[in-house]
């Protein structure tokens, strides 16, 4: 048994569509041989003409891919820079990042408002972003003593956003940059692009192949 000219593709760096899952059937995995097949040739009309997912190799060969499989490949890499140049961006009022900063200001303890550390920073929130219960991890509890006292009581709050489930999870003082990324995870390809939740500009785009498609479109 040799190995399969669509793995010995994808081992060498090379990811070539298999849409039936390796049936050999659909025809997007064809390559062209300089010998003829072991006898998965195309119907038996195109002797040098085989499917990648059923010819097995067990010495060296060259083949070239026929653009049906390869072809979207080499869109999405040469798309990468024009889609970096042509991408819109995002209008500040369409932005709900699930995580989010906030810059808070947190009251010192006294005799009228004799609560902890904790409950005045979620009072807060509370008072400043319009959300019931905030949960406090212990991690961030830790952190409170220093980050409340480094600045007077300002402080920027990291927390999740999400209804019904109000969290913080960061404390700081306003360093670095508000940043998000977006995820489009499709059956031949991923894009991710990088986005700054203040301005609403796109950093950064980047795509590939997604490796699963060897394997069948589902």
């Amino acid at each position: 048994m040799g190995t399969l000219l669509l793995e010995a593709a994808a081992e060498a760096g090379l990811l070539i569509e298999a849409m039936c899952g390796g049936k050999g059937t659909c025809g997007s995995c064809l390559m062209e041989t300089g010998v003829p097949g072991d006898g998965t040739s195309v119907a038996n009309r195109e002797p040098h003409l085989v499917y990648g997912c059923r010819e097995q190799v067990q010495t060296d060969l060259v083949v070239t891919p026929l653009e049906t499989g390869i072809g979207e490949r080499r869109r999405i890499v040469t798309g990468t820079s024009y889609l970096l140049r042509q991408t819109a961006e995002l209008a500040t009022d369409e932005l709900h990042p699930l995580c989010r900063k906030v810059q808070l200001e947190v009251p010192p303890p006294s005799i009228e408002l004799s609560q902890s550390d904790g409950e005045r920073l979620v009072r807060a929130l509370k008072q400043s972003e319009d959300v019931e219960d905030v949960g406090v991890d212990l991690e961030t509890l830790r952190q409170l003593p220093d980050a409340l006292r480094v600045d007077g009581g300002l402080v920027e709050a990291t927390f999740w956003d999400e209804p019904a489930n109000h969290r913080l999870l960061r404390l700081g003082q306003g360093e670095g940059y508000r940043l998000g990324v977006a995820c489009d995870l499709g059956t031949s390809t991923v894009v991710l692009k990088l986005f700054d939740l203040v301005s609403g500009k796109t950093l950064g785009v980047a795509s590939d192949y997604n490796r699963q498609v060897r394997s069948g479109a589902d």
